[in-house]
């Protein structure tokens, strides 16, 4: 890879541009990123620490995928990208990156839902400096309180937490629920994986239930399930709260019988206060994922459309949760939920990159995924880039002898690549986006 003078002259090397993460999944946009090799195969992962690790990140795609949470924030997310692309496409003004944009009322209303919902990112939030290893011998506090948006009254659960270097206030959320489940899955399969030195947001869950849901606090499995249920909510915290306090005075039932409690006799208030159950309401919120996605793509849903169609509820079937009481959960149980749901893009710090395939044939890699990467990677490239300003399908062109100088600070000028792609399809013109 070639790299600018100045990041030589910093002791900048191509792993360092390469590995700006740690293995994560990127919400909304179906990819997971894995810091280790990786061969199109999650059977022929040999190594404990490389299963749990990608079963971590595989959660997060069940997360998105199967939970009305996952799907609702993705819709959002592919609304602000039209609207910024559109900006980008109808504006003659020179733009600066990274590009703020202020999007109308109705969007910065479900803005606001999204992120009183998702509550404390801790790994993005400047606030949150320090230790994240918490002091049992202290209790977390947790306070119910509420919040209006349009003409709506949001509850949100703010936590009081006692770390080793003192007391952060954490709004619990969406981001710490899906870590801690996710921490819990990871652990079904590779013990050692304790995340010790974070236990926000990975551990924050179990402690939680030590403390104030004690009767609950030994089993992970229905601790899952609870964090899973909690994800069918538009306030996730409070449904995790609560569900946590129905099953600690209710121990006999298993994590699958909650859930299925909750989707046979719960109901969910939409617009006008219309109810529905939680089979319609999963529905109708796949149903609009799936036609907003169409439009964002300008393609027909191929994989993903199947994929959807595969956890709906109705179809009476949840892959995890069902998975998880199987009478072994071990990498064989994680190997039939993906024969059944699919695996999303992956691609690795080695310049592996693998497609899902399409439904229609199994040969040629599914179109809607491939609009998708790549409309992401501009996409995020322009509104939340990376430390380096490095283009962020830059690994797809390491395993060849292409390179240009625009990879960093303007990956659509330059040699053809996939950027470049994108930035005709949007038409943007040389020295349109500028630093």
């Amino acid at each position: 890879m070639k790299l600018p003078d100045n990041f030589i002259q910093q002791g900048i090397t191509e792993q360092d541009v390469l590995r700006l993460n740690s293995n994560t999944y990127q919400p909304g946009f179906m990819q997971i990123h894995l810091t280790f090799p990786y061969s199109e195969s999650f059977a022929a992962l040999t190594d404990i620490h490389d299963q749990g690790s990608f079963l971590h990140e595989y959660v997060h795609y069940l997360q998105n995928l199967t939970t009305p949470w996952g799907l609702y924030t993705s819709m959002l997310m592919y609304e602000t990208m039209v609207n910024t692309f559109a900006y980008i496409q109808e504006t003659s003004e020179t733009i600066k990156l990274p590009l703020r944009l202020n999007f109308g009322d109705k969007i910065q209303q479900k803005m606001s839902i999204v992120s009183n919902g998702n509550g404390t990112n801790p790994f993005e939030n400047d606030n949150y400096h320090g230790s994240f290893k918490i002091d049992r011998t202290k209790r977390i506090i947790w306070h119910r309180n509420y919040t209006n948006i349009g003409n709506g009254h949001y509850p949100y659960i703010e936590l009081e937490v006692p770390c080793i270097d003192g007391s952060k206030k954490i709004k619990l959320g969406a981001y710490i629920i899906k870590e801690s489940m996710a921490a819990m899955c990871q652990m079904q399969l590779d013990f050692s994986a304790k995340h010790e030195e974070y236990d926000v947001p990975y551990n924050l869950i179990k402690i939680l239930a030590e403390q104030h849901f004690p009767k609950i606090a030994a089993d992970d499995k229905k601790l899952i399930s609870i964090c899973y249920i909690s994800l069918f909510s538009l306030t996730p915290a409070q449904t995790l709260i609560d569900q946590l306090d129905f099953a600690n005075h209710n121990p006999k039932y298993s994590g699958m019988e909650l859930l299925e409690m909750f989707v046979n006799e719960s109901t969910i208030s939409i617009n006008n206060n219309t109810k529905l159950s939680v089979v319609a309401f999963f529905d109708d919120i796949a149903n609009r994922f799936e036609v907003t996605l169409a439009k964002s793509l300008r393609t027909p849903l191929d994989y993903i459309h199947e994929a959807i169609s595969r956890v709906r509820l109705s179809g009476g079937i949840v892959p995890l949760v069902s998975a998880l009481y199987a009478p072994n959960f071990d990498k064989d149980t994680v190997q039939t939920i993906i024969d059944h749901v699919g695996i999303p893009y992956v691609y690795t710090d080695f310049g592996e990159y693998y497609y899902p395939k399409s439904v229609k044939g199994e040969t040629k890699d599914s179109n809607d995924i491939i609009a998708l990467i790549g409309m992401s990677a501009l996409y995020n490239y322009i509104v939340h880039p990376n430390s380096l300003k490095c283009c962020p399908l830059r690994y797809m062109c390491m395993k060849s002898d292409f390179d240009k100088d625009e990879c960093f600070d303007a990956p659509w000028e330059g040699h053809a690549c996939p950027m470049t792609v994108m930035g005709d399809m949007l038409g943007i013109k040389r020295g349109q986006l500028v630093w």
